[in-house]
């Protein structure tokens, strides 16, 4: 899951350091969760939605793939940083507080477009397509949480560097919480992977294949003729 962290800092001038750089209060953390309703294709065909779902995204490795949803992932975090100079050279760097935005945009739904609207197989590719956006959806919701509290708590005790070179001591805060940031996000990501394969399930694509009197074996097996499989 990539992301850009995003600093805006000013200065001030302080005869006394120590004073300055104690005084800073709690950082304020929070953290907006983004997942947009998606939207619905129905355009692509059947073999453009298989060499999507080979794309390293998806949980799908074998079959044909009649639907499939997609996603583009968002970290967002803006850190206004107040940089504390002293007369000796000593400075401080302080993190006042922090808004992130995590989550996902450009999610998008696909039906191929072999599958008519308004039939019984659309309907049942749509829902299954549906369980990863909801799946997608819980997973973002339980660890938005979890990352604000390993935010909060890492700033609690680490929102002031105090370094000789004020460039270095906000880097110092950027790459920490870069790293909280990624590995929370790499458990996410490890977790919807599970979560997404689960719904995958060869009984669930055992069902989808007997729903509707059999419309998208049907539906498969014409496009399979038609171009010579």
């Amino acid at each position: 899951m990539a992301g850009v962290l995003l600093f805006a800092a000013s200065s001030a001038f302080a005869q006394d350091v120590q004073v300055a750089c104690d005084s800073f209060p709690d950082v304020d953390v929070n953290i907006e969760a983004l997942f947009p309703d998606p939207y619905i294709v129905d355009s692509s065909p059947l073999f453009e939605l298989q060499n999507l779902s080979r794309s390293g995204q998806h949980s799908i490795r074998e079959g044909w793939t009649l639907g499939l949803a997609t996603y583009k992932p968002v970290i967002e975090i803006r850190l206004p940083v107040t940089l504390v100079q002293t007369e000796g050279g000593l400075a401080c760097a302080a993190i006042n507080k922090l808004d992130a935005r995590l989550g996902y945009k450009d999610v998008v739904v696909y039906v191929a477009r072999e599958i008519p609207r308004n039939t019984c197989g659309f309907d049942e590719v749509f829902r299954h397509e549906m369980k990863h956006i909801e799946a997608n959806r819980a997973v973002l919701d339980a660890y938005v949480p979890i990352v604000s509290d390993r935010l909060r708590e890492h700033l609690k005790f680490n929102g002031v560097i105090r370094q000789e070179n004020p460039d270095y001591a906000v880097e110092v805060l950027r790459d920490k919480l870069r790293d909280i940031v990624e590995k929370t996000m790499q458990e996410m990501d490890r977790d919807n992977a599970a979560r997404q394969e689960a719904i995958d399930s060869p009984e669930e694509y055992a069902r989808i294949g007997n729903v509707c009197d059999g419309q998208l074996q049907k539906v498969l097996g014409q496009v399979l003729r038609a171009n010579g499989r």
